[in-house]
């Protein structure tokens, strides 16, 4: 696995997301098959994925861990970083972006595409079980 996310390197900030070999079980300890939980905040992409009719909404990529000790407000600068800088799967060909922001730590961005408009979705998410 790469040390980078999917969508490019992240913000310089000490909340900047670090991808995790286990994902969903990423762990204090590092190893495999426990569940961190208690203040462990993530970066959660909703996007459109697929294509035509088999087009749906999902979590994609895997939720990033933000290290261990981010405090919400680092967290939320994160999720505003990324809500500037990923790159969603629709559309191919993007253009302008408008980022709005829902509430602390959760963010809808539209980039308009050739024909249509396209969404998706950054949030902060506490790990609890």
């Amino acid at each position: 696995m790469t040390t980078q996310p999917p969508w490019g390197t992240p913000p310089p900030s000490p909340a900047s997301p670090t991808p995790t070999s286990t994902g969903y079980l990423a762990t204090r300890s590092g190893r495999r098959g426990e569940r961190a939980a208690g203040g462990v905040l993530a970066l959660v992409v909703e996007q459109q994925t697929g294509s035509g009719e088999s087009m749906v909404w999902r979590v994609d990529p895997e939720p990033m861990l933000l290290p261990a000790g981010s405090t919400p407000d680092q967290a939320d600068q994160a999720a505003l970083d990324l809500a500037h800088t990923f790159e969603p799967h629709h559309p191919w060909s993007k253009g302008e972006r408008s980022i709005f922001r829902l509430a602390p730590g959760s963010y809808l961005v539209l980039v308009e595409g050739a024909t249509r408009m396209f969404h998706f979705r950054v949030s902060v998410a506490e790990l609890v079980g």
